[in-house]
């Protein structure tokens, strides 16, 4: 399984890269997909190399990209274009308020992705699949 995590380095993240590692043992693809916005450095680079290293001792092969612009269309576009099966994304769960009022990132990929999404919280997860027609 070809698989892209969506990853910016907090805790949520980390939970989502947990995920990634059971779904693609035994022969998947993971590449973790780091956004950055526009002018702003690398400062996740240490939980990101963490993501990896979980990864990798789990037996999965891995890869690292990095893009900038905004996080969720980036996620998609870079989804679309490297024919990936599914795209796996933490959340903070901030509740319905707080979505509506910040956004989400993970609600957004689920939104537009063409492909199934994994979201994880810290907690819990819940795959999405993508609308017939999308």
């Amino acid at each position: 399984m070809k698989i892209l995590l969506g990853h910016d380095g907090r805790e949520h993240s980390e939970s989502a890269v947990r995920s990634a590692a059971e779904l693609a043992r035994g022969g998947g693809h993971v590449t973790i997909l780091t956004v950055f916005p526009e002018g702003r450095f690398q400062r996740e680079h240490d939980s990101i190399a963490r993501g990896r290293e979980l990864l990798e001792a789990q037996g999965v092969d891995v890869s690292l990209r990095t893009e900038h612009g905004r996080a969720a269309s980036e996620i998609v576009r870079v989804a679309e274009e490297g024919g990936y099966e599914l795209i796996v994304v933490g959340s903070r769960g901030r509740g319905p308020v707080g979505e509506l009022l910040l956004g989400s990132v993970s609600r957004a990929v689920a939104r537009i992705a063409s492909c199934s999404v994994l979201v994880v919280s810290k907690d819990a997860e819940q795959r999405l699949e993508p609308r017939p027609g999308a």
